[in-house]
């Protein structure tokens, strides 16, 4: 086997490129054990009605990439309506969910991590746009 010889300056280069694909293979390595947990509490609108939602997100990475799996589990209060608000699914789009209270139960699809905000649609099959029935600023812990 020929070896080869590096300049000192394209030495030093090729140690920095091992080294920072050294810290890659580490950081991919290690995204399972990095799960997040986060206290949400949300204020805003759902069905026109004042509401707060206030619950736990747990976020599970699955890739060095960023992408995971979400689970959420609180509670919501719109006007006398007090219910249960649970969703999740993987990060490549909406999550599924339900809202169930006194009221009934409802399927929905939800963002919750678009800048602070969470929107959350109707989640049963349509073929136009999804309708959104709520708003909310999110405040995480």
């Amino acid at each position: 086997m020929r070896r080869i010889r590096l300049r000192p300056h394209r030495r030093a280069l090729a140690r920095s490129v091992l080294f920072a694909a050294s810290l890659v293979i580490v950081h991919c390595g290690t995204a399972d054990a990095q799960q997040q947990m986060n206290q949400l509490t949300c204020q805003g609108q759902i069905y026109g009605l004042q509401a707060i939602i206030s619950g736990q997100r747990l976020f599970s990475p699955y890739n060095a990439l960023g992408d995971g799996e979400v689970a959420f589990n609180g509670q919501i209060q719109a006007s006398n309506i007090t219910g249960t608000i649970q969703y999740g699914g993987t990060t490549s789009g909406a999550f599924d969910g339900f809202i169930q209270s006194s009221a009934g139960s409802v399927r929905i699809a939800v963002l919750d991590n678009t800048g602070g905000r969470m929107i959350i649609y109707e989640g049963g099959a349509s073929l136009g746009a999804p309708t959104e029935i709520g708003f909310f600023i999110c405040d995480w812990r």
